[in-house]
């Protein structure tokens, strides 16, 4: 049995997408950023030579020589922490601030993964931590984790920039393998709760290869800063420069709005017998900002005709709702990301453009015609989603997905098509996702415009709906699927010279 969810249909659309740039044709670049991921080893006497006693001294000189912006360090005991911000709040021209708490008691016992900036550049908005655990607000270990883990968030406002950015630092475990998956599910939905316009960093050590399902997590909605010519470069050393093959282990991962990296290095440089920094190498990542974005239009259509060129047809209301928009390179890489929902109304021309940031020039674009179905469990939401605009059912099963009341040669249609196949059914744990994807070929990338349309032909929707005899329809049913497919069917993307 099927209980068909918010109708989304994700389509992979063959496009040449229209790249708009500053007024002097360049992407303008503004005040770089600079963020270090860094384990620097707890304090451990056991480790001889190699404690930190005799390794202070060269983090410091590491963390002054590289002047970053933003410093995650995972592993800190309350002595280092110490250490380091007394350090680092004396350090001209830029002096350093730091939050975060000891993971074994929330204030200074155990690990901490502290995070400094700059407080010349930045003010701290807001500060928490939670553990990566079934009880995230208080100090506890999570599944199969031999340690309490925890994750430190900084809400930043940047003062050169002046964006709001979200830095999230945190250390997995690194022996349960199930607690490092869980790690990553909490930290993605965390990741969630913030507007698709809010900036985001995620760094630190996570004990986890590229192809363990928690960084796979990460990456559905994070970019990896690392290049990929360089992802085999390792960043664990074990006081031993023997180990630099071992995968990398320490990452630095962005959702960007309109941010893109310039430059990525594991800094196992200077390998000196008996002068380790730490047992792993520092990874640092420069970010800059740029206006790079894709002028986004949307078309409905009748025929590949304007709807008001069509004589046959009357169009009173016209709405549907499109969402998380994902720009991607033909590789699967994505360089642009849109979490929100945008209700495209007929007749409100401005809800049918946008400018659509992007890293770099995409390939293809995926989005979802509909709202997912965890939306729509969830029940009413802000913005496009606000039930005042009309398309959100309080007595039914949630959001309308696409609306259309008109007259076509002659007859009336009133079609209001929903979420679930059967009314009131609204439990989550029985919602199944409708996600194919069209195999189209690739881009020719050379190819940039102006401007980019996306055209929504209503003819295929309105020929089944003779077909079907359906003119009228204000509930979930199941012809409702077949209504979307045809509706999927009209969409086409061109560029616009």
């Amino acid at each position: 049995m099927k209980f068909w969810d918010g109708f989304i249909k994700t389509s992979v659309l063959l496009i040449c997408l229209g790249i708009a740039l500053p007024n002097d044709g360049q992407s303008k670049a503004f005040t770089p950023l600079k963020l270090i991921t860094f384990n620097i080893r707890y304090d451990n006497a056991q480790d001889g030579s190699n404690s930190w006693v005799n390794r202070s001294g060269r983090v410091k000189q590491f963390l002054k020589d590289e002047n970053a912006d933003i410093i995650g360090i995972q592993e800190a005991l309350f002595n280092q922490a110490s250490e380091l911000d007394e350090f680092l709040s004396s350090q001209t021209p830029s002096t350093y601030l730091r939050i975060g708490v000891g993971r074994e008691d929330g204030k200074t016992k155990g690990e901490f993964a502290p995070i400094y900036f700059k407080q010349e550049r930045f003010q701290l908005i807001r500060q928490e931590c939670f553990w990566l655990s079934e009880t995230p607000h208080e100090p506890s270990k999570g599944w199969d984790a031999a340690c309490e883990r925890i994750a430190t968030v900084a809400v930043l406002f940047d003062l050169q920039t002046l964006d709001t950015l979200v830095v999230i630092n945190s250390h997995w475990d690194h022996v349960g393998t199930e607690a490092r998956a869980h790690s990553a599910e909490m930290i993605s939905n965390y990741v969630k709760t913030f507007s698709s316009e809010t900036t985001l960093f995620v760094m630190g050590d996570f004990n986890s290869i590229e192809t363990d399902r928690g960084i796979q997590v990460l990456r559905e909605n994070l970019f990896d800063s690392c290049p990929e010519k360089q992802a085999q470069v390792g960043t664990f050393n074990g006081f031993n420069h023997g180990m630099d093959n071992k995968p990398r282990i320490d990452y630095v991962l962005y959702r960007s709005n309109g941010f893109r990296p310039t430059s990525y290095s594991v800094c196992n440089e200077n390998k000196l017998p008996n002068e380790y920094i730490s047992d792993h190498y520092a990874v640092v990542s420069e970010f800059e900002k740029t206006q790079l974005s894709i002028d986004f239009h949307v078309c409905f259509v009748y025929d590949n005709h304007p709807l008001s060129d069509t004589k046959e047809l009357e169009v009173r209301n016209l709405k549907c709702y499109i969402g998380n928009i994902k720009a991607v390179k033909n590789d699967g890489r994505l360089v642009g990301f849109d979490a929100g929902y945008r209700l495209l109304d007929y007749n409100n021309p401005a809800s049918l453009q946008w400018n659509y940031l992007v890293n770099e020039v995409p390939e293809k674009l995926i989005f979802n015609l509909g709202v997912d179905s965890l939306t729509n469990a969830e029940g009413v939401h802000g913005d496009d989603l606000d039930p005042s605009k009309g398309m959100y059912w309080s007595w039914q099963s949630g959001y309308i997905q696409f609306k259309f009341e008109g007259r076509w040669n002659g007859k009336e249609y009133s079609l209001h098509l929903g979420g679930f196949e059967r009314a009131n059914f609204s439990s989550r744990e029985h919602v199944q996702l409708i996600s194919p994807r069209l195999s189209l070929p690739s881009l020719n990338t050379k190819a940039v415009a102006k401007s980019t349309t996306l055209y929504i032909d209503i003819k295929p929707f309105l020929d089944f709906a003779t077909s079907s005899e359906i003119n009228k329809l204000m509930s979930p049913s199941p012809a409702t699927t077949q209504f979307m497919d045809a509706i999927e069917k009209g969409i086409s993307v061109v560029r616009i010279q």
